[in-house]
């Protein structure tokens, strides 16, 4: 099921969204413009009302050719695992391991996957990132991953790539230096393992034995 939710001003976007024919869709025109917080709690809060793991999209990042594999992998092996918040995509430099590779970390990222009770840890309290420096997912970052001690996994390699050059808001910096310069486009699925014995910690990701 795809699930999409649009804030109003582009009624192409929504018209691209009722045409999705590939799959079954749901489509949610908002009345009012909820914003990169509130909209997203939407979409997933109605996601979860169905579903027991769901993968948040957003128009700005286009994913790898095996990034559904790679978040079914997720889906069927960390359910049960306390430690782990979630699964995102993207990531900026490559770690090592090479394509099947998967490294715990403290950063939220690109196109996140979530079980759904790990996600209604987070929902009741989402609306505390609207306005906060690096919005939800630095906030997820501090109040989750360094304050409580919860993982994110990301493979080695990037599977999402960010095409946001345009947007609401003025880029931080150059869209060159935003884009991942370990995105892989077509990448076939992958006996996807957890690195041991090591992990990404900080902001700055820096490898440190565990």
């Amino acid at each position: 099921m795809l699930e999409f939710h649009c804030d109003p001003g582009c009624q192409e976007a929504v018209a691209i969204c009722e045409n999705v024919s590939f799959a079954e869709r749901r489509v949610s025109a908002n009345a009012n413009r909820l914003g990169a917080t509130f909209n997203v709690k939407k979409a997933l809060d109605t996601a979860f009302e169905n579903a027991g793991y769901a993968v948040l999209a957003t128009d700005d990042f286009v994913p790898s050719t095996d990034a559904l594999e790679l978040h079914a992998w997720h889906r069927d092996n960390y359910r049960d695992d306390n430690s782990v918040l979630a699964l995102v995509c993207g990531r900026g430099v490559a770690a090592p391991g090479g394509l099947a590779a998967v490294w715990r970390s403290q950063v939220m990222g690109w196109l996140p996957g979530f079980h759904r009770e790990k996600w209604k840890l987070l929902s009741p309290q989402f609306g505390e990132s609207e306005n906060r420096p690096g919005g939800w997912y630095h906030w997820i970052d501090q109040e989750f991953c360094f304050s409580r001690g919860y993982d994110i996994l990301l493979p080695a390699m990037s599977r999402a790539q960010d095409i946001g050059e345009e947007g609401s808001f003025p880029l931080p910096m150059p869209f060159e230096q935003i884009q991942s310069p370990s995105f892989i486009a077509d990448c076939p699925p992958q006996r996807y393992h957890e690195v041991t014995g090591k992990r990404e910690c900080g902001f700055d990701q820096r490898i440190e034995e565990v």
